[in-house]
């Protein structure tokens, strides 16, 4: 009896310990779960920051890949428009060229290979085509030396010529048709070099075959002063001079012959023709006129000249600081200056100072290229036959050419 007190009287004892056990250890777990939660929140505050700042990385590290992206597009384009600039030189394209074809890995260096190897036939092309007019002006030059030595030759001959006048005419007539030859073998001359010269700016070749100075690209026009053509004409008015001296250097502007070489060429070239610096009309000789003939009928029938018979020779005499002669010439020069049929129709215009000083500026315009590569070598021989056609009045023109150069920078 006693016994079964106790069994009923320990089983409620024994609920109520598990029921405390239980709670103490949900408490221990809620604590344990706490401070594991309160541990936590640094870690993942932690790992949180972590990946914000690897975000970050990323992004900024993304924003700088798209402006290297950009500036290389930039870079790319400002090449691309550079490279492809039609006014850029063949060389420098090349040289433009060399850098993505040296660089395999760059996007454009198929492309720039392709180009570079097109740009280069292209320049050896041109190279070729100036190589070209090249061997055609030292061909011409020969042809022309050796036909201006035979016209200064002739023209020996006739003024030596002693005998009777019908072989003095014909001493004459041979120097003539020699001397023109000459003379169309200059045009022929100027022309070529005129071809060279554009064709080597054009591609910007450098000249092989022919050795010349560098080409003068600043104005000697502003120092030419009446002080110093006086100099050049010693025995000449400064009257004359001060008139007609800014004719003549309005007209080499106008042509764009301001280099010093090719100015005192032309300064020279009037001492030579026409000592007192004003135009000038031929005068009446036995080159011109022959015995009991009327005034240069020796000139009428002159086809070289493009006359066509009386009055031509007397119309078209020699006229003006370099003595153009002839229809041909009056024909020419009046439609060089846009002066129409005037000079034709009125030939004594030549000697206008205005019109003769751009008749005197086209003409050396024509043979500029020759003219300046016989000045650079100081053979000024070459130089007066190519202006006038003949050696005439050299100590003038090489007096006036020497004291030129020592005055003018």
């Amino acid at each position: 009896m006693s016994s079964h007190k106790r069994s009923e009287q320990s089983e409620p004892s024994r609920s109520s310990d598990t029921a405390t056990g239980w709670y103490r250890i949900s408490n221990s777990l809620i604590a344990f779960l706490g401070a594991l939660a309160a541990a936590i929140v640094p870690v993942t505050g932690f790992v949180q920051g972590y990946w914000e700042n690897k975000l970050k990385e990323q992004d900024l590290a993304f924003q700088n890949q798209l402006k290297d992206k950009e500036l290389s597009h930039q870079i790319t384009m400002d090449f691309l428009n550079r490279a492809l600039d039609s006014k850029l030189d063949p060389s420098d394209r090349v040289r433009v060229l060399e850098v993505p074809v040296n660089l395999p890995d760059n996007p454009l260096n198929k492309w720039a290979k392709g180009e570079f190897d097109k740009i280069q036939a292209t320049i050896q092309q041109n190279r070729t085509y100036v190589l070209r007019f090249e061997a055609q002006y030292s061909r011409n030059l020969n042809e022309w030396q050796t036909a201006s030595a035979e016209c200064d030759l002739s023209q020996v001959r006739v003024d030596n010529a002693v005998s009777n006048q019908q072989d003095f005419l014909s001493l004459l007539k041979e120097a003539r048709d020699v001397c023109a030859k000459a003379n169309q073998l200059a045009d022929a001359l100027g022309e070529t070099g005129a071809k060279l010269q554009e064709a080597k700016g054009q591609y910007g070749i450098a000249s092989v075959g022919i050795q010349q100075k560098p080409q003068e690209s600043y104005s000697s026009l502003s120092q030419v002063s009446l002080q110093i053509v006086s100099k050049m004409f010693p025995s000449t008015p400064s009257r004359n001079v001060s008139v007609n001296l800014p004719f003549v250097l309005e007209a080499l502007r106008e042509q764009g012959l301001t280099g010093k070489t090719i100015v005192l060429v032309a300064l020279a070239l009037i001492r030579a023709d026409c000592e007192g610096f004003e135009p000038a009309s031929e005068a009446v000789s036995r080159f011109n006129t022959s015995p009991g003939g009327h005034p240069f009928d020796l000139y009428d029938h002159r086809k070289d000249l493009g006359n066509i018979g009386p009055p031509d020779g007397s119309n078209f005499r020699g006229r003006g600081y370099i003595q153009i002669t002839g229809r041909a010439n009056y024909t020419k020069y009046s439609g060089l200056l846009g002066l129409g049929n005037q000079l034709v129709d009125n030939p004594e215009l030549a000697n206008d100072p205005a019109v003769s000083a751009r008749i005197l500026a086209a003409f050396l315009k024509d043979r500029q290229v020759p003219i300046e590569a016989a000045a650079q070598q100081d053979d000024l021989v070459a130089v007066l036959r190519l202006a006038n056609g003949g050696s005439g009045g050299l100590w003038k023109f090489r007096d006036a050419f020497q004291i030129g150069t020592t005055l003018i920078n």
